[in-house]
């Protein structure tokens, strides 16, 4: 695992996705990176959309610093037992985490890049 925030707070933004904030306990992370939202029963794995610090937009961040991820629309379901919604219609985060997502088998040659004077270059 080189990524890992544990998430503090969460908005749902209408038909943009959800805002995660936190501060990266382990790493580095960048937009368009795969990340799994992890409850303790389930995991959701998604790409990153933005990042923002103090209201300013990043393309990558690191450890130490305190920000918040944008990811798709998602089921809010699918890791339901990490949080709960409050009477003022934000959450109470119980126990999410935000880390790497596990490259499926298939995927694994998929995205690297070509070696100078391979076939693939």
């Amino acid at each position: 695992m080189t990524f890992e925030l544990r998430i503090t707070g969460m908005v749902d933004i209408k038909e943009r996705g959800t805002l995660f904030s936190g501060v990266i306990s382990v790493g580095k992370i960048a937009v368009g990176d795969r990340i799994r939202i992890s409850s303790p029963l389930a995991g959701v794995d998604l790409i990153v959309l933005g990042l923002l610090q103090e209201r300013e937009r990043l393309a990558e961040a690191k450890a130490g610093e305190e920000i918040s991820i944008l990811a798709p629309v998602f089921d809010l379901q699918q890791v339901a037992d990490g949080f709960r919604r409050i009477n003022d219609g934000g959450y109470e985060i119980i126990s999410l985490t935000m880390v790497d997502a596990p490259w499926k088998w298939w995927e694994i040659g998929r995205f690297r890049k070509p070696v100078k004077g391979s076939r693939r270059s």
